[in-house]
């Protein structure tokens, strides 16, 4: 059983480096396309609402997995475990107002 476990940690942690490498990549890319800084953030700002859908894409995502995910733990690991996992969950929704949150005040480079 810890072997699974520890395979399971190892394969999220080479998914978390891939994401990070990409976003990077992606990050440099971006910016070698445009002349400047500004230029990306007048971007982003111009299409706010195609990144928002993205964005919320993103989210439903990892809600159908985490849905999924605690769907398989056993009814005994649900029950001792649910103040924690509830926890999680309003953590994470908490995050995503956050993350909204601050993409709306500081879409054009700071709250006026």
């Amino acid at each position: 059983m810890n072997r699974r476990i520890g395979h399971r940690i190892l394969i999220g942690l080479g998914v978390f480096l891939a994401v990070f490498v990409l976003a990077v990549s992606m990050s440099a890319a971006l910016l070698r396309l445009f002349d400047s800084v500004q230029q990306w953030q007048q971007w982003r700002a111009d299409y706010y609402w195609p990144l928002l859908a993205w964005r919320l894409l993103l989210y439903a995502a990892l809600t159908v997995g985490w849905l999924k995910l605690k769907a398989r733990l056993c009814k005994l690991q649900r029950l001792y475990s649910r103040g924690r996992l509830l926890k999680i969950e309003i953590l994470f929704v908490f995050l995503v107002l956050l993350i909204e949150l601050s993409k709306v005040l500081f879409q054009n480079g700071g709250a006026q």
